[in-house]
């Protein structure tokens, strides 16, 4: 996952919602409520002032396995990364982040704790360009940052077992 400043953040950004903000994003809809596959599922970034990581974490139905379980996320992942998103896919998600800039900057504490993060990026006039930054992004700049990101190489994937006293290991 890009750095904070790097220009494909913001697409980095806008591809995390794509795949899982809210209960009509793609893995939500596909892998919980279609297929079944997952209880749970999220997708986000944690980029910041130095690079981060693109994490997705899920809770697996009991009679789905692993496998299968990983299976149906990476076809998501491809899915993203080969075909184009529609524009009123995207749309959508920019709608949400324009929504959330301009609703956290009615709290001053919250438009304080923006423009001094900016601050810290080196120019707190940053913060009037946010949202433009999204605007900008196109349906290719999606398909080809995600093919960028989501690729093998780059995968770690941790597992957690429940045991049979509910503990997880």
């Amino acid at each position: 996952m890009c750095a904070r400043m790097d220009k494909k953040y913001h697409t980095s950004d806008l591809i995390s919602d794509i795949l899982s903000n809210g209960d009509s994003s793609r893995l939500y809809n596909n892998l919980v409520k279609e297929q079944k596959i997952f209880s749970d599922i999220q997708a986000y970034i944690t980029g910041d002032i130095d690079n981060g990581l693109f994490i997705f974490t899920a809770k697996i139905i009991d009679e789905v396995s692993m496998e299968e379980a990983e299976a149906a996320l990476e076809s998501e992942i491809i899915r993203i990364s080969e075909e184009k998103v529609e524009n009123k896919e995207l749309e959508k998600v920019k709608n949400k982040i324009e929504s959330n800039i301009e609703f956290s900057e009615m709290n001053v504490l919250n438009k304080a704790m923006n423009l001094s993060y900016s601050e810290l990026l080196g120019d707190a006039g940053m913060i009037n360009l946010e949202m433009e930054k999204y605007a900008a992004v196109t349906t290719d700049d999606i398909r080809n940052t995600a093919s960028g990101i989501f690729n093998k190489l780059n995968c770690s994937t941790l597992y957690y077992h429940a045991n049979k006293n509910g503990n997880n290991q």
